[in-house]
């Protein structure tokens, strides 16, 4: 991390073309304009990360009672750290920033989508638990297994072009 200090911000108007640029880069199916919105009612949980003043990584999401009435959730819909920059604590600072805003907008929990490989590891470490896979059919996401825990997470032979959903409590 050389001899700069990590920063980790709320979102600004200052930083906003930056910010959506790297999100552009890292995180290229995020909708634009859905992001926006989402921005506008949970400001909070726009976040960034900063080092010797270049972006290195961003964090957002939004109430998911807002889509599904019933989940109390959080959901995290992006995280990004520049390549560079991975395995040195960047990730992990800047989730624990975003369950601390989650937690202050009445989150009970933290979830989201990973599709496979180190970022799932990665949010194991965080404390995320696997809890279902979904798969893409027809433009919508379907149910295909629920977890009876780590071991069946981990032996599930994955089919089709899906997700695994993790949820934390906070």
């Amino acid at each position: 991390m050389g001899n700069y200090t990590m920063e980790i911000k709320k979102f600004t108007a200052e930083i906003e073309d930056e910010y959506y640029r790297f999100m552009a880069e890292y995180l290229p199916d995020s909708e634009h304009e859905r992001i926006k919105a989402f921005y506008l009612e949970y400001p909070e949980a726009f976040l960034y990360c900063k080092e010797g003043g270049e972006l290195v990584g961003i964090a957002y999401g939004h109430d998911r009672s807002v889509q599904f009435p019933d989940d109390d959730s959080f959901e995290l819909c992006g995280i990004a750290i520049r390549y560079d920059h991975w395995r040195k604590g960047y990730g992990s600072r800047l989730i624990a920033e975003f369950e601390k805003a989650a937690k202050a907008y009445g989150g009970k929990a933290v979830s989201l989508g990973s599709a496979d490989g180190d970022v799932e590891k990665f949010y194991i470490s965080c404390g995320y638990i696997p809890t279902e896979y979904n798969v893409w059919e027809n433009g919508a996401s379907c149910l295909k297994k629920i977890f009876a825990g780590m071991e069946d997470y981990a032996s599930y032979d994955r089919q089709g072009d899906g997700f695994v959903v993790m949820r934390k409590e906070i």
